[in-house]
């Protein structure tokens, strides 16, 4: 009995410090360009914390891609990666033509978190998946590559 009641403490408390700010909101990565900041969007968060686990968050990139607004860009752009949150890792994929994707770096190469657009116009969605202290949140933003 007593370990149902500090279980159920444990989580009414956990659920007071994720309301009140003690446990931090992770802000989704930005990505800019010399001239325009392009919005992310976060699909999944996977806490590492088997009791806050339960706080998960997934949407459908696909359903939510509706939403997203284009961003143009020209070819041969550098983009940077920002994080307002500590990260441990993260890596950079685009979505390929049959789905699957290709990862474009990952922080462990010497990137400083810029990478270049695509040099054939077109439609682009990349990944970013990047790992916290707190677990694993996945982000994904849409560029247009426009023609020279």
């Amino acid at each position: 009995m007593w370990l149902v009641i500090s279980v159920l403490c444990l989580i009414l408390i956990i659920n007071f410090a994720v309301r009140v700010g003690v446990i931090p909101q992770i802000d989704n990565p930005i990505v800019r360009c010399p001239t325009v900041e392009i919005p992310t969007f976060k699909t999944d968060f996977i806490y590492s914390d088997f009791l806050k686990r339960r706080r998960n968050f997934h949407i459908d990139v696909d359903n939510e891609l509706i939403n997203t607004k284009l961003t143009s860009v020209q070819p041969n752009t550098e983009l940077k990666i920002i994080f307002n949150h500590e990260y441990l890792h993260y890596s950079l994929f685009k979505r390929l033509e049959n789905g699957n994707y290709e990862k474009i770096f990952d922080s462990n190469e010497s990137t400083n978190g810029t990478f270049i657009t695509p040099d054939k116009p077109g439609k682009y969605l990349f990944s970013i998946s990047a790992d916290y202290d707190e677990g694993l949140g996945i982000y994904y933003f849409l560029i247009e590559v426009n023609e020279k």
